[in-house]
């Protein structure tokens, strides 16, 4: 867990130490409109939260579903399924 927190925060220092300087990588690509270049910054800085966005409300449905699965199916000690057969 620690590896995480920590990777995640350089990860998100070094983007966001890099965010200032965006507009003068673009314009190093060749875009040398001043518009466009706003438009180009803030299309690739939107991206990010974006794809955040999306990838993690799948990944909490996929994990949803699998800790479903996990509490409500029976397994022996042998972690072999075991069917529930109802009494009555």
């Amino acid at each position: 867990m620690y590896a995480v927190t920590a990777a995640s925060f350089m990860g998100y220092t070094g983007f966001t130490l890099s965010m200032p300087f965006l507009p003068l990588y673009i314009r190093q690509l060749g875009v040398t409109d001043v518009g466009e270049i706003s438009i180009w910054t803030g299309v690739s800085l939107a991206i990010t939260p974006a794809q955040i966005g999306l990838v993690s409300a799948f990944c909490a449905a996929v994990g949803g579903f699998v800790i479903r699965a996990n509490v409500y199916a029976p397994v022996d000690k042998d972690g072999n399924p075991v069917e529930v057969v109802p009494k009555g």
